[in-house]
């Protein structure tokens, strides 16, 4: 079970705004506290395939990975 903490943390963050939108390139979990309520959550993996460092190597896995992220949009 992954339990969620929370972060506050303040870095620079590599950051693009375009008109309303604004990118961040950071750990998700390190920026939630900072932004609004969202209107549309985009979210760009884990599959559990593997692919990239921390990604589940099975689908099994995947609910516990999403939770913590699941419990700050909640």
């Amino acid at each position: 079970m992954v339990q969620f903490i929370p972060i506050n943390l303040t870095f620079a963050v590599s950051t693009t705004v375009i008109d309303s939108v604004q990118i961040e390139r950071a750990d998700v979990l390190t920026r939630y506290y900072a932004w609004q309520a969202p209107t549309v959550i985009i979210s760009d993996g884990a599959y559990g395939l593997g692919l990239f460092p921390g990604d589940p190597p099975t689908p099994a896995d995947l609910a516990d990975w999403y939770a913590p992220h699941i419990k700050a949009w909640s």
